[in-house]
């Protein structure tokens, strides 16, 4: 059996599933063909400035109260006293963890309705663990070892986020899927 009659009966076999597949797999396509060309483009470096601005005065918020002024905060910079500081670049910006999330989201079965308001408040919740991230690695970068910033700033969070999304889209699925929920 050819690969072609191979995908041809899975497809048969389950079309939903399939289409769905499809369509993650042209939103990944297109996040990619965007990030390429598009990305780095100067009018949208404004939008990743003020993302960047606004992760950083979230950390220094988060941090402010547990050590006063021993933190402190420059545009996109979070830093403790003696420190070089954590620098938001465009890459720690969690954006293709959001453009993917918001994607999965907006071609799953649900009422639009419930996308209009899930799809922003959980995108305010990977803002917000992108945040307490700046302000874990400003503290590690102060009061740890190189090996556990290192550690922290290449793998927790991407466990992390990634959990915190695939939650989202559980619950997404368990309380809003039109599909699931008729029967």
């Amino acid at each position: 059996m050819s690969l072609i009659s191979k995908i041809k009966t899975l497809y048969n076999g389950n079309k939903k599933a399939a289409e769905f597949v499809l369509k993650i797999a042209g939103v990944y396509i297109g996040w990619k063909l965007f990030s390429r060309f598009f990305f780095n483009a100067p009018f949208f470096a404004g939008i990743k400035n003020a993302l960047g601005e606004a992760t950083a005065q979230a950390a220094y918020l988060m941090l402010k109260p547990f050590f006063g002024q021993e933190v402190s905060t420059y545009p996109r910079i979070v830093m403790f006293a003696e420190t070089r500081g954590i620098y938001v670049a465009d890459l720690c910006l969690a954006i293709p963890a959001m453009v993917i999330f918001t994607a999965f989201i907006a071609i799953y079965s649900g009422k639009t309705i419930h996308k209009l308001w899930f799809i922003p408040a959980s995108l305010f919740g990977i803002f917000l663990i992108n945040a307490l991230r700046i302000a874990s690695l400003a503290y590690i970068q102060r009061y740890s070892t190189v090996e556990v910033f290192h550690f922290t700033h290449n793998y927790a969070y991407v466990v992390l986020v990634y959990s915190f999304i695939f939650l989202m889209i559980k619950l997404w699925m368990d309380k809003f899927d039109e599909v699931v929920n008729q029967g």
